[in-house]
């Protein structure tokens, strides 16, 4: 019963294939497939032609597909997903086998505590469209840092696994030296993790945001690749 988890799709699914994915023709409904964040499917206001078939096609697969929000989604309509419990949290449902993972839980997936915590500041957002291509809601609530919190202290800020969609502040600082090109944003959801990551006590963290393949010790950048977690 494994556990998978990839970069960004931006609403390009196709990387989920069998041709292109082997492997998941040997994966059944107990396993799932994490993205971290910028899943991008559902992304007009009006659900697309474009959105509908490949939650069509996704449901064709026998596995799970959860997702943490990146900062490139349609944030009100996540919101008013319906809820239900799920892995010891709540999740939103997209489709029967298509979950949103939300800020600040815990859940538990094939033995493992993962603290999910999704979106970003948009560097790019001067060139979208409010309520249209960019919404603000990409950035954490203080509601929803407080229930991070809570939930972690409740689990004794203990956690096996973090999935978020950018990277703490001090590893995405070292990130920027390395991929000078890259322009820097004061993020406050990266300061954010910085602090969830000096608290905690974690084995790895994955996140997707920033479009390469990079490692550092324990913190894990991904683009297109998929990785078993567990």
């Amino acid at each position: 019963m494994p556990i998978y988890v990839t970069g960004d799709t931006h609403g390009d699914m196709n990387r989920f294939s069998f041709e292109r994915w082997p492997e998941s023709r040997n994966l059944t409904e107990n396993d799932v497939m994490i993205i971290a964040g910028d899943f991008g499917l559902i992304w007009d206001n009006v659900p697309s032609n474009h959105e509908k078939y490949w939650r069509q096609w996704l449901t064709t697969k026998k596995w799970t597909f959860a997702f943490v929000e990146g900062n490139h989604e349609n944030h009100p309509r996540l919101a008013d997903l319906p809820k239900i419990p799920m892995y010891g949290g709540t999740v939103g449902v997209v489709e029967k086998n298509i979950i949103n993972l939300r800020r600040g839980e815990i859940y538990e997936i094939q033995d493992k505590k993962i603290f999910t915590f999704g979106g970003a500041d948009s560097i790019d957002k001067g060139m979208r469209r409010l309520g249209i291509s960019w919404w603000p809601e990409e950035l954490p609530t203080n509601e929803q840092i407080e229930y991070a919190l809570s939930n972690l202290e409740r689990h004794q800020y203990a956690v096996d696994i973090i999935i978020a969609h950018t990277a703490p502040q001090d590893i995405a600082e070292i990130f920027f030296k390395k991929y000078g090109t890259l322009t820097y944003n004061p993020d406050p959801t990266r300061k954010f993790l910085q602090h969830i990551c000096s608290e905690t006590k974690f084995d790895e963290f994955y996140c997707g945001h920033w479009h390469e393949e990079y490692e550092n010790g324990k913190y894990h950048f991904l683009s297109e690749n998929i990785v078993k977690i567990a």
